[in-house]
């Protein structure tokens, strides 16, 4: 009789890995994103009080619909990392770690993307001239992971 219950054993313990890896992956806080987000400068210099443009392309390479959470968040790292955002936007603005923006909640298609070009309302004077480095981020709704753009370059120069 224990001549059986071993010959069933590694079959049934095969059987309780793979479940048990399965449904761990699916819970795993930090899984991979599931949609990646490109961003652009259309001008990479403006002077201190012009509008800032950024150029958002967000892709879903996945077979399937995902959904991201509706609020985006905006850095404007300085020459020594330190986020200058919340005081760019007006301190008032800054949720959290990062900004509220006018974003609905939204279903990216499978094997899609999309572009918009958005325009941060920033508080006249509030970014002094400098080199910064601007990304955005966005939260897949699903794994909860923050999902980080590439980093740019922008110069902001003093008015002429």
């Amino acid at each position: 009789m224990s001549f059986k219950i071993l010959g069933h054993l590694p079959s049934f313990a095969v059987v309780l890995l793979a479940l048990s890896a399965g449904s761990f992956s699916d819970s795993q806080e930090g899984a991979p994103p599931t949609f990646q987000i490109d961003i652009s400068l259309p001008s990479a210099t403006i002077h201190v009080g012009e509008d800032l443009a950024i150029k958002i392309t967000i892709t879903n390479p996945t077979d399937h619909i995902v959904h991201s959470n509706n609020v985006i968040g905006l850095e404007i790292l300085n020459e020594k990392g330190e986020d200058v955002g919340p005081h760019a936007m007006g301190a008032d603005k800054q949720v959290e770690s990062g900004f509220v923006l006018n974003a609905k909640r939204e279903a990216i298609r499978s094997k899609s993307d999309y572009s918009f070009t958005w325009h941060p309302k920033l508080e006249p004077g509030n970014l002094a001239p400098g080199t910064f480095k601007v990304r955005i981020h966005k939260r897949d709704a699903a794994s909860k992971a923050e999902v980080y753009s590439n980093s740019v370059v922008l110069n902001v120069i003093p008015k002429s």
